[in-house]
């Protein structure tokens, strides 16, 4: 109490004179009886700062005065005299983690400026009070030591590994560790020993057939995290594996040190808990040798190149069944010695058709159970709904399934129930080929997206997920790095229009695309395009293959890949066509190939002008369509199919457009007049309103008219009109049909337009 009222008395005095005078010495001494026996009860007898069950003695966790670094002349002195005797401000410590054996008794860092020094009201409150405890703790300001009783969630800062080692990860966490020596060789050893002991008598525990109770006491002495030595990193590696074991679907709870225990319970009722907590303990292990971070241990690196060849759905939301089998793998037109892309898939269909359903189910199946976990997803909305099928009398099935075979013959299995997901894989998940997923709304903003297990599927999963901003990211590679980037990335967005380069300025934290500019009199001048007022098809396609890049790039998500041409795995891609120009939605698919040409994409889009770039077979059509009546009691009158006898996509004209099943009334043929056939509607409006047309307009027109007259030879207007009329109903009536009705459906429209055909050559 003396000391606080000297305190007080001392900074009552002007500030010239506080200046320019030495702080009150501390009269309360950290050597009594008293101090040390009620840290001794509130650490359990540890150091507060490596929890050592060692000898232990009082520390100022902030200095009394003088504190360091120094920051001002004027008042540096006084921080930190107001809690010198503060009963918050005091810790246990050992003497192996006292920063007096390294020089730094005052040492107490801060980002930017000091707490303000309290007014004399602060202070004679807490000497008022008289409880010991400074009423306005913690100061405020942006401590870099990591305080041990102020903080309630250390997962923010370290994460500890199978070896005893503490990682940083923070600036924080890091300074903390160098100051109070953290991982000191003799402590690690002895965090080693502790965790492997602690371990060892959990696999006992769960792999024993012992009884609850004694189970029950097993649990409670390797969760006793409080008077265990070392119990808080302990706590911090267990919460680590209980995360790479993961909760078998549905949302992973939050893992406190209360909730734990809890979930030891559920995992040891599972019929796999030993496979699945050794499996927990091997990837932590792998994980710890490439600096993962703690909750993505179970998040395995893909180092797989095997290719998906069929998917097979059963029940899967609005697919009651389904299935497709990939292309064979085809080389380029004219170029027969190149290697074959990666077979791909783009799927058309109407709304509700199920196209978004197959991606999810693809992306579900391919990725780790931490991302099915992270996104906390309810697998019976997975599962087929029959009054969604127009049948509110029948019961659920109750079970989806998806079924991936890949190309060595092996299968993976997923099935969506009430009990969550379960994946049934006959190979280590490391050999599955990495999943990327894209939803229709791919846009980025300002920020980074931290890396987690769901980092690469959530864009799909989750509507409201956005992307990262692609130029944070192409601003923090290395040269050879970024040349490598921005070589792949010029297939795809030199569908905007050639450029030069693509030039970094880290200063003002901009890439810039740079365009030569071509003068009458033959000069030529560079242009500089930022990033952020390109168009919104550039911004968004920049942003998604550069967040594929960053994901191919990333050893925690495909092991050791550095060559992103070579680069294998899967992209899921949700309307394509998305935010796109007419001219981006025919060279998208081309371009995305090209840059990656071993990845698989499989991707949806309601505009057959993406269809540029696939190959034959490699175009699905989907439709809903109905049932008849009588086909039985029990069957969904409404139901998914698969269009059979498609036309070969690489050889399709206008009057093929009209006539297909990729139900648009517009199309673009020779690869060389596929921008302009994309402003088509501009052209013949620029005719309409009797405005001059320039020569390559007129070139446009011309091959346009040419391919319509050759579809419909015949030149009337009344023949042109009653034929389109035709091909309106046949469009109209097949939205509705089977696939097996619309072949009726098909050559019935054929014979009318036949008919008025051979009726105006009469």
């Amino acid at each position: 109490m003396a000391n606080r009222q000297a305190l007080q008395s001392f900074m009552s005095y002007s500030s010239e004179r506080i200046s320019q005078s030495v702080t009150p010495r501390a009269f309360l001494s950290l050597e009594e009886p008293s101090v040390q026996n009620a840290l001794h009860r509130l650490f359990h007898g540890k150091c507060a700062f490596c929890e050592s069950k060692d000898t232990i003695k009082p520390y100022r966790f902030r200095p009394p005065a003088e504190a360091e670094p120094f920051q001002s002349a004027i008042d540096g002195h006084l921080y930190y005299a107001w809690l010198v005797d503060a009963w918050d401000n005091i810790y246990s410590i050992c003497d192996n983690c006292h920063p007096l054996r390294r020089g730094r008794s005052k040492f107490f860092p801060v980002k930017g400026r000091r707490a303000r020094i309290p007014a004399h009201s602060e202070i004679a409150k807490f000497v008022e009070e008289s409880t010991g405890l400074w009423p306005f703790y913690p100061p405020h300001e942006k401590p870099l030591l990591v305080e041990p009783c102020e903080q309630k969630d250390f997962t923010q800062f370290f994460h500890v590994e199978l070896s005893g080692k503490l990682v940083a990860k923070s600036e924080r966490a890091a300074t903390t560790i160098e100051t109070f020596d953290l991982n000191r060789e003799d402590l690690i050893k002895r965090r080693e020993a502790a965790f492997a002991e602690r371990l060892a008598a959990l696999e006992a525990a769960i792999g024993r057939s012992s009884g609850k109770d004694l189970f029950q006491d097993q649990v409670d002495l390797i969760t006793a995290f409080a008077d265990l030595e070392f119990g808080g990193t302990w706590f911090l590696l267990l919460r680590r594996l209980c995360m790479a074991v993961g909760s078998g679907g549905g949302p992973l709870p939050a893992l406190s040190m209360q909730r734990i225990r809890r979930f030891l319970y559920r995992l040891r009722a599972r019929s796999d808990a030993m496979l699945r907590l050794s499996s927990a303990i091997e990837a932590t292990g792998e994980a710890d040798k490439i600096g993962l971070d703690a909750e993505f241990a179970s998040t395995v690196r893909r180092t797989g190149t095997m290719r998906v060849q069929s998917v097979s759905l059963r029940n899967f939301k609005a697919l009651e069944e389904l299935d497709f089998t990939m292309p064979e793998p085809m080389h380029p037109a004219g170029r027969p010695t190149d290697a074959a892309p990666a077979p791909s898939i783009l799927i058309l269909g109407e709304n509700a058709a199920g196209k978004s359903s197959i991606l999810e189910a693809i992306a579900l199946a391919l990725s780790d159970e931490a991302a099915r976990d992270e996104l906390a997803l309810d697998a019976t909305d997975f599962v087929l709904k029959p009054q969604y099928m127009g049948a509110p009398s029948l019961s659920s099935p109750g079970t989806s399934s998806v079924v991936l075979t890949f190309e060595d013959g092996s299968i993976l299995t997923m099935t969506a129930a009430g009990s969550g997901f379960d994946v049934v894989l006959p190979f280590a998940a490391s050999q599955l080929p990495p999943v990327f997923a894209y939803g229709a709304f791919r846009h980025y903003l300002r920020k980074q997206r931290n890396h987690s297990p769901a980092k690469y599927i959530q864009n799909l999963m989750r509507s409201d997920e956005v992307l990262s901003n692609p130029e944070k990211w192409l601003l923090g590679l290395d040269d050879a790095v970024f040349a490598m980037v921005v070589r792949q990335l010029r297939y795809v967005l030199s569908i905007e229009g050639e450029f030069e380069v693509i030039r970094r300025n880290r200063e003002d934290g901009r890439c810039y695309i740079v365009t030569a500019i071509v003068s009458p009199d033959g000069n030529v001048r560079y242009a500089l395009t930022p990033f952020e007022v390109a168009s919104s098809g550039f911004r968004t396609v920049l942003a998604m293959v550069c967040d594929i890049f960053q994901g191919i790039l990333d050893p925690r998500v495909n092991g050791t890949v550095d060559n992103l041409a070579q680069a294998s795995g899967v992209v899921l891609i949700d309307e394509v066509e998305a935010h796109l120009h007419p001219r981006w939605k025919m060279n998208i698919m081309r371009g995305l190939r090209q840059a990656l040409p071993n990845m698989t994409f499989i991707a949806t889009t309601h505009d057959p002008l993406c269809l540029r770039g696939m190959g034959d077979k490699e175009v699905m059509v989907l439709q809903r369509s109905s049932r008849e009546a009588d086909e039985g009691i029990g069957i969904l009158p409404v139901f998914v199919e698969k269009m059979q006898h498609l036309p070969a996509t690489s050889q399709l004209t206008v009057e093929q457009i009209l006539t297909s099943d990729f139900f648009q009334l517009y199309s673009a043929d020779a690869p060389e007049l596929e921008g302009q056939f994309a402003r088509i509607a501009d052209i013949l409006g620029k005719r309409n309103r009797g405005e001059v047309l320039n020569a390559v307009d007129r070139q446009t027109l011309q091959v346009f008219e040419s391919d319509i007259a050759s579809a419909m030879p015949v030149g009337t207007s009344e023949v042109h009109r009653l034929v389109q009329e035709a091909v309106a109903l046949f469009l109209q009536e097949r939205r509705k049909a089977s696939d097996d009705h619309l072949q009726i459906i098909r050559e019935n429209s054929k014979q009318e337009i036949l008919a008025i055909l051979r009726g105006a050559g009469t």
